[in-house]
């Protein structure tokens, strides 16, 4: 094998045996850079028979860039060429001959860009004008829309030509679709789940209203107030940081199916 080149850096990466997605074995991986093309380069375990490390390029020096994401503790790459980014899982090849690990390519074609939302362990790819979320675990792509805005740590809005999806990103899945103009924004939790303020507009595209969204954990119920010209949530910090305990409404009623005496730790106000 051709040694002509220069390792940018190296470190111990983990990595899953390909058989085995339960199990994280270390191995030594390293960027390296010929004539400003990039490549990886795996160094396997000394063994006891063996004078020398066998280094084995995992990936060929071909691209512009390389760079690692670690995600649930295990590594991936990212690999870099004609301005488009390509996404890797790196893995260990089940064999009875020497070690070896291989790049699995992930996605179907490059994006534009790819980059990692720690909190969730998800890849964030942008491409073509769109957004959406990537699991390296159940290998799926969600949420799948003209670009994603943060509302809270567990919550996204999805925004498309006409309208927006709340999206719960640990359930992967809808919570309300409101008209692109509303408004969305978690103000609090309440004892059994969190609590949404909704600013939307009539009928008449004019006047405003404001509705409560409540939403259960784990996503098993969901509830919304009347619309009101007017709520007022009252807070306090205790055991759950903006925790709600009493809503003020004004222009609406409660003929609703809340029941506010479970959901709130005072009468409504």
């Amino acid at each position: 094998m051709n040694t002509n080149f220069e390792i940018v850096n190296t470190g111990t990466h983990y990595v899953h045996p390909t058989s085995d997605r339960e199990t994280l074995v270390d191995v030594q991986l390293s960027i390296v850079r010929e004539n400003s093309r990039y490549g990886l380069l795996y160094t396997p375990p000394e063994r006891e028979h063996q004078h020398k490390k066998r280094r084995k390029l995992t990936v060929p020096i071909i691209y512009d860039n390389l760079f690692f994401e670690e995600v649930n503790c295990s590594s991936f790459l990212i690999a870099v060429i004609d301005g488009m980014q390509w996404l890797y899982r790196l893995e260990m090849l089940d064999t009875e001959a020497e070690d070896e690990v291989i790049a699995v390519k992930l996605l179907s074609m490059p994006c534009d860009r790819i980059s990692v939302n720690k909190k969730h362990s998800l890849f964030h790819l942008r491409n073509n004008g769109k957004e959406s979320f990537y699991d390296p675990c159940d290998e799926d792509e969600f949420l799948v829309c003209d670009n994603i805005e943060y509302i809270d740590c567990n919550y996204f809005r999805g925004n498309t030509e006409n309208t927006s999806v709340i999206w719960d990103v640990l359930l992967k899945k809808t919570i309300i679709t409101l008209k692109k103009e509303d408004l969305c924004q978690y103000v609090g939790a309440y004892r059994q789940g969190d609590v949404f303020r909704i600013t939307g507009y009539g009928d008449n595209d004019e006047s405003t209203y404001q509705q409560l969204l409540f939403y259960s954990y784990r996503g098993h119920e969901l509830f919304l107030s009347p619309k009101a010209e007017r709520i007022v949530l009252h807070t306090k910090l205790g055991s759950v940081e903006n925790q709600v305990v009493g809503i003020d409404m004004s222009w609406g009623d409660w003929d609703s199916p809340v029941d506010i005496n479970e959901i709130c730790k005072e009468r409504l106000l």
